[in-house]
């Protein structure tokens, strides 16, 4: 699940996601959203680092 700057929380799904992405959120618990996190799908990536990912909003809570 994550959070949204709106206070929305989503669950989402990792499509096309590298590992050193995926290791940096398990230790941060953070995931940086490129563009508007209102879209489904999300670009995700990590910031100064050519990293990046597609994740899926799965569902949506208010």
């Amino acid at each position: 699940m994550i959070t949204l700057p709106t206070g929305q929380v989503t669950q989402v799904s990792f499509v096309r996601v590298s590992l050193d992405l995926l290791v940096n959120l398990r230790d941060t618990g953070r995931l940086w959203v490129l563009g508007d996190p209102a879209q489904r799908q999300l670009v995700v990536g990590l910031p100064g680092y050519p990293i990046l990912g597609v994740a899926r909003k799965t569902s949506q809570r208010r």
